[in-house]
């Protein structure tokens, strides 16, 4: 134990306090072993006190006084661009209306002239009746009123023309039995929906 007893007490409290900021007092053994008097002088227990210098800073943003770099300095950026959109706020409106769409006016669709649209388009070029369309239509005669999907419209063809066609044009009658086959098989097999196809059978 130890018990000593210091006659400067200015000694031990400036020994204390770098004690207390540094956090090492509980390395210590307690204050009360350390006996001091307390008769000193006003003088003696105010603790001088030490502020940290701080770095100078230069106020002098010019920096004329360094070394010049060796590097080519660079030129001005974007030379020869000019903004040829307003970039200032918004400014007062002009003494031009605003302009905007027109008033909704709902069309009319039975006036006299949409009604009676075509009226005369047809006199007299039918005849009177007595001949049906389909036999002033020109085409391949299999071809003529009949309406169905690609795969029978080309085996509606070569029922007509498969001997022609395989005599006189093998090349064009191997392509429409290549495609009788691809079509086949998409239609029974690969097909999702008839409707999609437009499947519209006799």
């Amino acid at each position: 134990m130890f018990a000593v007893k210091y006659q400067n007490s200015f000694f031990l409290k400036s020994f204390i306090s770098i004690l207390t900021e540094n956090n090492l007092c509980k390395q210590l053994p307690t204050l009360a072993r350390f006996t001091h008097d307390v008769s000193s002088s006003s003088t003696e227990s105010s603790l001088i006190t030490y502020k940290k210098e701080k770095k100078f800073v230069s106020r002098d943003r010019t920096f004329e006084h360094a070394t010049k770099s060796p590097y080519k300095t660079p030129g001005p950026r974007r030379y020869g661009h000019y903004i040829e959109y307003m970039t200032d706020g918004v400014l007062p409106r002009h003494e031009r209306p605003v302009r905007s769409l027109p008033p909704y006016r709902p069309s009319d669709s039975w006036s006299t002239k949409k009604a009676l649209f075509g009226q005369n388009d047809y006199i007299d070029i039918l005849g009177d009746g007595t001949v049906h369309p389909a036999d002033l239509l020109t085409g391949p005669r299999w071809l003529i009123a009949f309406k169905a999907d690609e795969r029978l419209r080309l085996l509606r063809q070569m029922e007509w023309e498969g001997n022609r066609l395989k005599l006189f044009y093998p090349s064009e009658y191997n392509r429409i039995q290549k495609r009788i086959r691809y079509l086949t098989k998409i239609y029974n097999f690969k097909r999702k929906s008839r409707s999609a196809d437009g499947d519209m059978s006799l």
